[in-house]
């Protein structure tokens, strides 16, 4: 082509020419950046998933971990996104269009977070748009009248709280991991009112003095409820010189020791009233040592131990934030209930007396049961309880004060006679078995008879600690199992507490034996 006529089209073509590899030059260096830059984006989004995503399906019946995947993914997608968006932005193939692009997706992030702000606020403004999903009830150690974090204790209750609450057994039950999957248990709705003093127990006020101080866990707790009366409400009818309560739901032996140095003595009780749970008393003691260790080396508290030893996201996450509210919500929606089988949970149907009913059982009683004797004599969660409940004794006696130990037994300890009788040993042993220690074998046989000679060991041990101490001692075990042969259920079903029926009947077999040792007048 002859080109030497027309040097304009000659200029133009070279122009483009230099103007095109110049350009293509320029780009080279913000391509690098732009790259480099989605590289750590996505590298740190991947890290987020592996690190923090769950190992394995999660159960509903916790809200944190419900939520928790939703929380991995979102996160993840904060960084993802945009790496994605610089590597389709580094296919330009000039400078300007990849600032353009950078500038657009910069712009693009603060409007969202900007939007995102500004309908959390909004939402914020009116509380009864936001989702009632994860009510703060539920966000441990948070609530309007749940338990607060103490450097001490690790946790108490909340102070100077009067409220009311209704519990759905079916849904609200400790054991109620799968609600909508579980067989319907015919049990009602009932309204408690929990009414705390200055010191976060459960009384209306804290007195001067009183003539009983009750100590325990949340099977001391007393809720007032118009459907009936529990245990430790009876016995405060009964008292004349007033009953101070100091139970939080949670603790354990060591705990409950220091509360009554701390609480109970200065009040100059004439009797004190040591509740003692079978079902988390001594593993209350091994969680709460752990708790020790964790803040001695960390300075950090109960809630970031908690967080630490379920796998839960950090306990200062803005849960409350209704724009998480709504993440939450969402999780329910888009993540609905892993369908997996946790050993020793599912439920069991039990009959007696013409009445049936599911009853659902937490595993860690399968293998306390089991323990032989002289094991669970050695064992650390009982040596500590045991030195507990001794010194507190010994205390007791040194400033004339009358100590009574009651005991309440697991559900799996009341039921398991009639889960012998009605319950294949097969079916049930390899339910739960992944529970119990592997030195135990696979013989269902074999573990029944295991448990039949050893679950009355933690009853028995304490009892000959106060025959040795020469103090009362209470075990309801015998009328709740009596109650049981006459067609009453006295636990809840999804959970291992006594619903108001057990309370009745404990409380019968209190008065009766605390008036059999002058404890208590004679009933009128």
């Amino acid at each position: 082509m002859n080109t030497e006529g027309n040097p304009s089209e000659l200029f133009g073509q070279g122009t483009d020419a230099k103007a095109t590899g110049l350009a293509g030059s320029d780009a080279r260096p913000a391509k690098a950046v732009v790259l480099v830059v989605a590289a750590f984006l996505l590298a740190v989004a991947l890290l987020i998933f592996l690190i923090a995503a769950p190992k394995s399906p999660l159960p509903d019946w916790n809200r944190p971990i419900l939520g928790r995947e939703a929380l991995v993914i979102f996160l993840a997608l904060l960084a993802a996104v945009p790496g994605l968006a610089l590597v389709r932005i580094s296919l330009h193939k000039t400078r300007g269009k990849i600032m353009r692009g950078v500038k657009r997706l910069v712009l693009c992030l603060i409007a969202s977070i900007v939007s995102i702000a500004a309908f959390d606020l909004l939402l914020g403004a009116y509380p009864d748009l936001q989702t009632p999903f994860f009510p703060e009830r539920l966000i441990w150690p948070l609530g309007k009248f749940g338990n607060v974090e103490d450097d001490h204790y690790g946790f108490r209750g909340e102070p100077n709280v009067n409220a009311t609450f209704i519990f759905d057994p079916e849904k609200d039950g400790g054991l109620a991991m799968r609600e909508r999957r579980w067989p319907p248990t015919g049990e009602k709705k009932n309204a408690f009112t929990i009414v705390r003093d200055a010191n976060g127990f459960p009384n209306s006020a804290v007195p001067n003095s009183a003539d009983w101080v009750v100590m325990g866990d949340s099977f001391a707790l007393e809720l007032r409820s118009p459907d009936g009366k529990q245990w430790i409400t009876t016995l405060h009818d009964e008292v004349k010189g007033g009953l101070y309560d100091i139970a939080v739901s949670g603790w354990g032996p060591e705990c409950e020791f220091w509360a009554l140095e701390e609480y109970g003595f200065p009040l100059k009780p004439r009797v004190v009233v040591w509740s003692f749970f079978e079902g988390n008393d001594l593993a209350d003691v091994a969680f709460f040592r752990g708790f020790k260790a964790f803040q001695w080396k960390t300075g950090l508290g109960w809630a970031d131990y908690i967080a630490k030893e379920y796998n839960f996201p950090p306990p200062r996450f803005p849960y409350n934030r209704p724009v998480v509210k709504l993440l939450l919500a969402a999780a329910q929606l888009l993540n609905p209930p892993a369908k997996i089988a946790l050993p020793g949970v599912d439920p069991v149907i039990l009959t007696t007396a013409g009445h049936s009913s599911p009853q659902a059982f937490h595993p860690s009683m399968f293998m306390q049961m089991g323990m032989a004797r002289e094991h669970l004599g050695q064992w650390f969660n009982w040596q500590v309880a045991e030195y507990d409940v001794s010194k507190a004794i010994d205390m007791c006696k040194e400033r004339g004060i009358t100590f009574v130990l009651l005991f309440f037994p697991d559900k799996a300890h009341v039921y398991l006679p009639l889960m012998e009788q009605q319950i294949d040993r097969e079916k049930f042993y390899n339910l739960i078995s992944p529970s119990l220690p592997k030195d135990w074998g696979n013989d269902a046989n074999a573990y029944y008879e295991r448990v039949n000679q050893n679950a009355a060991n933690v009853s028995e041990l304490l009892k000959e600690l106060c025959r040795k101490k020469d103090v009362v001692f209470i075990d309801t075990t015998e009328s709740l199992r009596n109650a049981v042969k006459e067609g009453v259920f006295p636990y809840w079903s999804y959970d291992t507490h006594l619903n108001l029926d057990g309370h009745k009947i404990v409380a019968k077999t209190i008065l009766e034996q605390l008036r059999q040792a002058n404890l208590l007048p004679p009933s009128e």
